[in-house]
């Protein structure tokens, strides 16, 4: 289950930028975010994120690749079918989180 904008946000507010994965996975275990956050950051880029603009941005596309790639069994014909899960209910208008102190 993929996790929303929101619960990404919230998991990430206030932390300041620009701060690398490692950072960024970090500040998400300090602040108590779910196994699926957890998850989800892991599959970011190696790369410095200057604002949760960036991370939303990585998020979507990573939510998009994995939607346009599920496979699904046919029973009926014991062939693999493509489908597509649009049930994901990002945000492109970022995170919102505090910029540097």
């Amino acid at each position: 289950m993929r996790s929303n904008a929101a619960e990404v946000e919230k998991a990430l507010w206030g932390m300041d930028y620009p701060k690398r994965k490692q950072e960024i996975i970090e500040y998400a275990r300090q602040h108590d975010a779910s196994d699926n956050i957890m998850s989800e950051l892991r599959s970011i880029s190696e790369k410095a994120y200057t604002g949760p603009e960036q991370i939303s941005r990585e998020l979507e596309s990573n939510s998009s690749k994995s939607s346009s790639s599920k496979s699904s069994q046919d029973p009926m014909s014991g062939s693999s079918k493509e489908s597509s899960d649009s049930s994901y209910g990002g945000s492109s208008q970022g995170f919102g989180g505090r910029g540097g102190a």
